[in-house]
């Protein structure tokens, strides 16, 4: 008693849409752990770029208050060769310029 060429082809038939059909729930299965683990990797990677932005504006912070404090410097030292300047036109006689 053995089986004709249409039971086989349905049996087969059947077996391969049971396959494809456990393959296509397997990828599936797959895509959406794939997009859990994009989601954990995003959330991961805006941390460090939150992080990454607070250090950043600390070390401007910083950077600036030593420009600030070089500009400072700068000034007092422009301001004392101006009084130096004005000092030595007044001792030579010299008209102090206007504007």
């Amino acid at each position: 008693m053995g089986l004709s060429s249409g039971a086989v082809m349905t049996l087969f038939g059947g077996l391969v849409t049971t396959l494809l059909g456990a393959l296509i729930g397997l990828m599936m299965w797959q895509f959406n752990s794939l997009s859990d683990r994009i989601d954990a990797q995003g959330d991961c990677i805006d941390g460090r770029v939150d992080s990454l932005g607070t250090e950043l504006r600390a070390k401007i912070g910083d950077l600036r208050a030593e420009m600030q404090a070089g500009f400072a410097e700068i000034a007092a030292v422009l301001l004392d060769h101006t009084d130096r300047l004005a000092r030595l036109e007044t001792a030579a006689g010299l008209p102090r310029p206007t504007g």
